[in-house]
């Protein structure tokens, strides 16, 4: 009986290295067309594990993968690219929102280019409608059009434990590139630039989703964008460091439609005019929580929400020597919550919060904003703020029409400022600049704080009668010490709290003590008067007997109801006060 030798890839799912078929490593150049016909040959149901012996591989071009239950394992080899569109590529381009390939794997390994000089648009890894698949273990170099590049209908995509250094020649640089219909005109796309609303274009259903990118370290030193994500749902960049150098390039880009997106744990670092996350385009439900924004953006911004998008910006740090900290503008909206903005350096002009109803890039060109009435609601609560010059700021640029759109909801509340840049002078918790009447600012102020108290409230708004509509509801409070001597010597007013933006002075007679709120000595608002606290054990209660606008008279009393005659016995009590801005 004649028996007949079982080969590898006459076994479902079976491991086979590469070098067994013909690959010679050592950078030759014919191991391409070996590879090919390698794959070619898998059971495409269940390919199985594919092994690379540690070494050098030369692939020049794209190796197509078009298989289900594969593993590429790279065994600790590197892998330089060349030619034109390299790379591997695993499924193929589709015009619906199917799948062809499952079950995917590629790991452990360098990937990089064969000469980085090149102007070559190559993805070293391409996942282009398949799903359950994931990258992990690798390291990649010179990186063009995407190192990784989730393109099409692919859905269920892991990318973790991966280092990402360095770009090269090519005009546009990704790290990670995540993708489903491109987008042709930017600033239309999605949004009808007149009206700053939605326009008819319809929502693509092309979109990889249910993409995860984790412990992800990218450093691109000179040009490039990090995360670039557009036309996609439900990915989360979870735990990643970014560092886009002095590139301009932006850390994460969430655009084109990408709901759903979270950016979470993350620590984004930038020089340059860059920004560290861009939402923009309709994209919405998109969290922003938990990272570290560091490096000197000077002209950048670390946070950019615009056009319709929507995001909530909460619990991150920010520690960086940015002009703008968060800019709003173009109809974007934001709940900014628990956030710690500081500046690393004392910049001129240093803003928490930006919101700009026309981006002042495109103001008074084209048609951007000519017809739109009120745009952007954002809430800014429970943040601190320290070394910024205004917490939150509002510039209203005109349109090319002269138009100027309203502010639909601006709410702050809770949040605390401090250590302010004392050198540029009238810094308040909210500054705006450039206003006019012809539309409305919904401005909500609540429970603010700020150290010192001269910095509170508002800079700019209610200049001119009608524009706005504000409600306040902020106050300083501040506590004094008031000790009345036996015998008539005069008051002593000793402060309790620092309020640096009102005092109490007074008199006292036999009868009463008159109580006079004033302004602090280098200026600012009168205090109210709005309780007293008995404090020595002689006085029990006390009685206005006259009250102008400001200033109280009292007399006070001991436990038995009577008058206590201030010309021979002394008394102390505590004065509360609060200032409303």
């Amino acid at each position: 009986m004649a028996l007949t030798k079982a080969t590898h890839r006459m076994i479902e799912g079976a491991s086979v290295n590469v070098k067994d078929y013909g690959l010679l490593g050592g950078r030759d150049t014919g191991d391409l067309a070996k590879l090919q016909t390698l794959i070619d040959s898998l059971d495409t149901a269940s390919a199985g594990e594919v092994y690379f012996p540690n070494d050098e591989y030369q692939l020049d071009g794209l190796v197509t993968i078009n298989k289900n239950k594969i593993n590429i394992n790279l065994g600790g080899s590197t892998i330089y690219f060349g030619g034109t569109g390299s790379g591997f590529g695993f499924g193929s381009v589709r015009t619906d929102d199917q799948v062809d390939y499952s079950d995917i794997q590629i790991h452990n390994g360098t990937i990089t280019n064969a000469d980085y000089t090149e102007v070559e648009n190559r993805n070293y890894i391409l996942f282009s409608s398949v799903q359950k698949a994931s990258a992990y273990n690798l390291t990649m170099r010179y990186v063009s059009n995407g190192g990784i590049y989730v393109h099409g209908a692919s859905r269920k995509i892991t990318i973790r434990d991966i280092n990402i250094y360095n770009t090269s020649s090519y005009t546009t640089c990704r790290a990670i590139w995540v993708a489903g219909a491109n987008a042709s005109d930017y600033a239309g796309q999605l949004v009808d630039i007149s009206t700053l609303e939605r326009n008819a274009t319809a929502l693509s259903v092309i979109k990889p989703r249910e993409i995860l990118i984790e412990n992800v370290n990218i450093e691109l030193t000179t040009s490039g964008y990090g995360i670039y994500i557009m036309n996609a749902n439900e990915v989360t960049v979870s735990k990643c460091n970014v560092d886009t150098g002095t590139s301009g390039g932006r850390c994460i880009a969430i655009n084109n439609h990408s709901p759903n997106t979270k950016v979470l744990g993350c620590t984004l670092k930038a020089s340059n005019t860059s920004t560290g996350i861009l939402v923009t385009q309709a994209s919405d439900n998109v969290i922003i929580s938990d990272n570290i924004f560091l490096g000197d953006r000077i002209g950048g911004r670390d946070i950019y929400v615009a056009y319709l998008a929507d995001a909530l910006i909460s619990n991150n740090v920010f520690l960086t020597g940015t002009n703008t900290k968060i800019l709003i503008d173009m109809g974007g909206s934001a709940r900014i919550i628990g956030n710690t903005i500081s500046s690393t350096s004392w910049l001129s002009g240093e803003v928490g919060v930006r919101i700009f109803p026309i981006d002042a890039a495109v103001a008074g060109t084209s048609t951007y904003g000519d017809t739109a009435t009120e745009v952007s609601e954002v809430y800014v609560s429970g943040n601190s703020f320290k070394k910024i010059t205004a917490p939150v700021m509002v510039t209203q640029n005109t349109s090319n029409s002269g138009n100027i759109p309203g502010i639909k909801n601006l709410t702050v509340e809770e949040n605390i400022g401090y250590d302010f840049d004392n050198a540029t002078g009238g810094d308040h918790m909210i500054v705006a600049t450039s206003l006019n009447s012809a539309n409305k600012i919904n401005l909500n102020m609540n429970r603010n704080k700020a150290y010192p108290f001269s910095y509170m409230g508002l800079s700019g708004l209610g200049d001119a009668a009608g524009y706005t509509n504000v409600k306040t509801q902020d106050f300083g409070v501040g506590i004094f010490k008031v000790e009345v001597p036996s015998g008539g010597a005069a008051l002593v007013v000793t402060q309790e709290s620092d309020t640096g933006f009102f005092t109490l002075g007074g008199s006292h007679s036999a009868s009463n003590v008159t109580l006079v709120p004033r302004a602090a000595d280098g200026g600012g608002a009168v205090g109210k008067i709005i309780n007293i606290v008995p404090y020595s054990t002689n006085m029990a209660s006390f009685k206005i007997t006259d009250w102008t606008a400001i200033n109280w008279d009292v007399s006070v009393y001991d436990h038995s109801g009577t008058q206590i005659d201030l010309s021979t016995t002394a008394a102390t009590f505590y004065v509360y006060m609060q200032h409303s801005y």
